[in-house]
């Protein structure tokens, strides 16, 4: 649409609005959605793969390769964005953040519960990583064969379709585009609800009270659905929902920016979480026998 800088605004909204809608639905869709992810995911990976083994057929040097993944971090900048914030980004993409607390919700939707699900969850866990790791390295590798001496970088999401491009073919931009929807689309329809969810139930324990109240004006709803009846889930899924169109106007910093400085700002969080998961997990009162961590 010809819409020139309002394109990206628009279409934000439009994405929006269909990913508020999904949040607010009860659970049932969630599987599809996962589905939908796993394909994306898929894809991806297959895309790439099938870029390394194109360059590689093109003779490999690997002493250069390992010098490559061992980089160096360049001379820092003037500004927000330096080598400093970019290292530390990093480390919080790749070390965890508070998100890291919505795998237990989302296990329990899945009715992973009890221990005899613990295997199960370890693989899961296992696969993932496994996935996200050898996706990262091979994004790595394809962009420094396809951009490196040419003055093209991945500075934005251009830069990744330009790089797939070069990698794949005409195909590669589309692929990227796609998976680049689907796999952001998904975790905006999940993520803020379950953050949601978890305040909400916070609330509950410290003010239980809130909760008795729910459950006799909605004595029909599962106690695991009360909080979609609460106006305080209702008001702040909302509000998280809509924000993140204002990011999306010409005046607002771009992608590489807002994911720099989102997962710097939640390294913040990393401390507290880790001695918290440790308290939580060595008492025993709050630990199945045989679980707790000593």
């Amino acid at each position: 649409m010809p819409l020139g800088a309002w394109g990206t605004p628009v279409w934000a909204a439009v994405a929006g609005g269909a990913a508020t809608w999904l949040a607010f639905l009860k659970r049932k869709h969630y599987r599809g959605l996962e589905i939908l992810a796993q394909v994306t995911m898929a894809a991806l990976v297959l895309c790439c793969l099938i870029a390394l083994i194109a360059l590689i057929g093109t003779g490999i040097d690997l002493p250069g390769l390992f010098r490559g993944l061992a980089f160096d971090l360049p001379p820092g900048e003037s500004g927000y964005i330096t080598a400093v914030t970019t290292a530390v980004a990093l480390i919080g993409a790749v070390g965890g953040s508070a998100a890291n607390l919505l795998y237990p919700y989302l296990m329990h939707e899945k009715g992973w519960r009890g221990v005899e699900f613990r295997r199960l969850q370890r693989y899961d866990l296992i696969t993932g990583t496994l996935v996200m790791f050898g996706l990262v390295l091979a994004v790595w590798v394809v962009a420094a064969e396809t951009l490196h001496g040419t003055g093209a970088s991945v500075d934005s999401e251009h830069g990744l379709v330009l790089m797939m491009e070069r990698a794949v073919g005409p195909a590669g931009p589309t692929l990227m585009w796609l998976a680049i929807f689907f796999v952001v689309f998904d975790n905006i329809v999940t993520q803020p609800r379950v953050f949601v969810q978890m305040l909400a139930e916070s609330v509950y324990k410290s003010r239980p009270a809130r909760l008795h109240r729910l459950q006799a004006a909605s004595p029909s709803t599962a106690p695991d659905q009360l909080h979609h009846t609460d106006i305080l889930f209702k008001s702040v899924l909302l509000f998280i929902m809509v924000v993140p169109v204002v990011f999306s106007l010409p005046f607002a910093p771009d992608l590489i920016v807002l994911t720099l400085l989102g997962n710097g700002l939640s390294v913040l969080t990393v401390p507290a979480l880790i001695a918290g998961l440790l308290a939580i997990t060595m008492r025993k009162d709050l630990m199945l026998p045989g679980y707790a961590n000593r």
